[in-house]
């Protein structure tokens, strides 16, 4: 009986070690993807169905490289008794990919798997093989599975699977308040790869969004990509700060940089918060605006009470696609604010454009014809700032 059950366990042994070497050198499938051969894959599948649990599971780790010709006795195996083989078989399908698309009822049916991880394993599976609606579709349920990981893996698989639908978006949305923070990032994730054709239903669900999730929905939307950026020049409006946050972040990601978006922008440096402020002031600086009403503008936040958003706006003037000229005298004023920082950036912003060259005195700086002509005030305002910190600029870049 001994020697039975030890030459039975030598062929599987054997088959086995079979497996891997055609497997890496190539027999199985040959490298011009020609017929694989056939007789060798009905030989595995019935050595491997009369195998124990540790030798299917050894057999089941070369199969990944075997592609497509393997799926069939990884389907199967998805039935084995042993909880371990199923989950395996699950994991290689996965990593099959895309070739193994006839898995995908056999994993559907591994959702309702008595173990945990078996499900697990096969909500990943077909996130990384499924591409169709049918498929994501009955992973919609398992956002509300009681297992955070499993919830974590659905969303991540139908970010994967990229496929929009109303009863999709809807119940991403949802997740967004999800108690746990890594569903709810994979909810976000998977928003954001559903595509532009889901923007009009997102931007329904987000007129209704709690204040807890509403700033989250519109930067998935915004990361869809820039047919987002009329939903985020609207969000610059919205009741609360944090979508109007969200929305100039958004925008400044997106390089927006349409007369709608530049002047819903500069509107918003007026915003009573002073994160959105910031968030308009490093978004037009970001894109790069060419826009003669631009330095004006800035002029609001150059006054500030904030002084890392004066920093901020010192950083955006140098930024900003406009003649010098029109610049720099906000620049040299900025020389004389109160926090060393701003008058530090400004020093550093001024000597880039290389406007320290032109300039030999501090009173060339406050009462220079150059300035007091071109620009009237504020060429005037310039010469009433602080001229110890001009001196101390030309002193630090001297001519």
């Amino acid at each position: 009986m001994r020697l039975i059950i030890s030459n039975r366990r030598c062929l599987f042994v054997a088959t086995f070690v079979l497996c891997i070497w055609l497997a890496d050198t190539g027999c199985i499938v040959e490298a011009q993807s020609s017929e694989p051969d056939l007789k060798f894959t009905k030989a595995l599948a019935t050595a491997f169905k009369k195998a124990d649990a540790p030798i299917k599971r050894r057999i089941i780790a070369t199969l990944k490289d075997v592609g497509e010709p393997a799926v069939s006795i990884l389907t199967d195996a998805l039935d084995d008794s042993s909880e371990e083989v199923r989950r395996d078989a699950a994991v290689v399908l996965g990593d099959i990919g895309k070739t193994a698309q006839s898995a995908i009822p056999h994993l559907l049916e591994k959702l309702a798997d008595p173990s945990e991880t078996v499900r697990q394993k096969s909500v990943t599976a077909i996130g990384k093989i499924g591409d169709g609606e049918e498929a994501a579709s009955r992973l919609v349920p398992l956002l509300s599975d009681s297992s955070r990981t499993i919830r974590k893996e659905t969303a991540k698989a139908l970010g994967r699977i990229k496929i929009f639908s109303p009863q999709i978006a809807t119940a991403l949305a949802i997740g967004l308040k999800d108690k746990s923070k890594a569903v709810r990032r994979e909810c976000e994730r998977a928003l954001a790869r559903l595509g532009p054709s889901a923007i009009p239903h997102l931007n329904m669900i987000l007129s209704s969004a709690s204040d807890s999730t509403a700033p989250t929905l519109l930067r998935a939307i915004g990361n869809i990509g820039p047919e987002a950026i009329p939903v985020l020049i609207e969000a610059l409006s919205h009741s609360l700060a944090g979508v109007r946050y969200e929305a100039a972040d958004g925008l400044g990601d997106l390089r927006a940089d349409t007369p709608e978006a530049i002047a819903a922008l500069i509107a918003t440096l007026n915003d009573p918060a002073e994160g959105v402020r910031m968030e308009a002031v490093d978004s037009l600086g970001d894109a790069k605006i060419k826009s003669k009403d631009l330095p004006e503008a800035l002029e609001i936040t150059l006054r500030d009470p904030s002084s890392d958003l004066r920093k901020r706006t010192v950083e955006a003037l140098g930024e900003i696609q406009v003649p010098s000229h029109t610049v720099v005298p906000l620049l040299v004023e900025a020389l004389g604010d109160v926090d060393e920082e701003v008058r530090e950036q400004a020093a550093d912003v001024l000597k880039h454009l290389g406007v320290s060259r032109k300039i030999s005195t501090p009173h060339q700086v406050g009462v220079g014809s150059m300035w007091t002509n071109h620009l009237g005030k504020a060429g005037h305002r310039t010469h009433r700032r602080s001229n110890a910190a001009i001196a101390l600029w030309v002193k630090r870049w001297p001519v």
